[in-house]
């Protein structure tokens, strides 16, 4: 099955998005990575900046990085995370 379906196994998931256009909910899936530093990476690198984004660890369901605005009052869960 993992072959049909790549980014199973891969603990870190970026969700972006636009402010005036939000899909919402896991809409907001771009993919799954290997580590926070290759899912931040991703973010940063594209050519049309995001408004907003953040990564979730998928084993703890919890934000550990991300923009201010893609954050929404989960910082406390990135105060060991460094940007």
């Amino acid at each position: 099955m993992n072959q049909e379906i790549p980014w199973i196994g891969k603990p870190f998931a970026l969700f972006y998005g636009f402010c005036y256009y939000p899909r919402g909910g896991f809409c907001d899936f771009e993919n799954t990575f290997d580590s926070v530093e290759s899912a931040v990476k991703s973010a940063s690198d594209r050519d049309d900046p995001l408004e907003w984004w953040h990564v979730i660890d998928l084993r703890t369901l919890k934000a550990v990085a991300g923009n201010e605005e893609g954050l929404f009052g989960v910082a406390e869960n990135m105060k060991d995370i460094k940007q």
